[in-house]
């Protein structure tokens, strides 16, 4: 839901109608313009979507439906997000490293 005027609120569809399925090994490049909603998407993969956002529709991963339960034993794990801001990334550690420890050891900041 999106405030339009006071506490007027307005339903905005950003996704419809998306079917990915990503193979191993595979890796998958969201593009978009500023607001198409690539952190939305991304954050319903994760299960943090904040509270005035609905998703329909179904998750999986491995073949499995992504429970909210699911999807909190994952973050940080097996699924994550770089976020494309560079404020979030050392400047004095390669890029490479940085993702791959955040990933492997769950950092938080990792799916923020």
């Amino acid at each position: 839901m999106q405030y339009t005027r006071g506490l007027r609120q307005k339903e905005l569809k950003v996704i419809t109608s998306l079917d990915l399925s990503i193979r191993p090994g595979e890796i998958l490049a969201v593009l978009g313009s500023s607001g198409s909603g690539k952190s939305l998407l991304a954050h319903a993969i994760l299960g943090i979507l904040p509270s005035n956002a609905r998703r329909t529709g179904s998750l999986l991963y491995e073949g499995e439906e992504l429970t909210p339960d699911r999807q909190a034993a994952l973050r940080g794990r097996e699924i994550a997000l770089i976020p494309q801001s560079v404020n979030f990334l050392d400047p004095l550690m390669r890029v490479g490293k940085q993702v791959r420890t955040s990933v492997k050891h769950g950092d938080p900041e990792a799916v923020q």
